[in-house]
């Protein structure tokens, strides 16, 4: 098994794939509130969302 992007990684790819500047601006981006954006990054609960998020950060970023 592969290892996945943490939830600190995928936030901070999103943000510059999207050309974003930090949380908040992401947070906009998906219409939620920043209290989100951070408790996404703080878990740490390895699901498959995370698998799937880093295959496709994975394909674009190649």
């Amino acid at each position: 098994m592969k290892d996945n992007f943490s939830n600190n990684q995928i936030a901070d790819k999103l943000i510059a794939l999207f050309e974003l500047e930090n949380d908040n601006q992401l947070a906009n981006h998906f219409g939620v509130e920043r209290q989100q954006i951070r408790q996404f990054r703080n878990g740490t609960r390895v699901s498959l969302v995370q698998a799937i998020i880093t295959e496709l950060l994975s394909k674009i970023e190649a």
